[in-house]
């Protein structure tokens, strides 16, 4: 009977590493087919010389306040 068990827990282990395996290639395969089709983002004009290197409210944390708003 253990030894039977034992064979059980095996070929569960061997099957969820093998799930695992796969997830992660299609997973993969996935984010590899999205970045190929997405159009190249535009860069962000660059900011006057004599901005300064501190704090900047940018849109996506104007975003995130506008968000987080109580």
């Amino acid at each position: 009977m253990f030894k039977q068990d034992r064979e059980t827990s095996e070929s569960r282990r061997t099957f969820l590493r093998a799930s695992l395996v796969n997830s992660v290639g299609i997973a993969a395969a996935v984010v590899a087919a999205g970045a190929a089709a997405s159009a190249p983002a535009e860069a962000e004009p660059s900011a006057p010389e004599n901005a300064g290197k501190g704090y900047r409210v940018t849109q996506h944390v104007a975003d995130y306040y506008r968000t987080a708003a109580l």
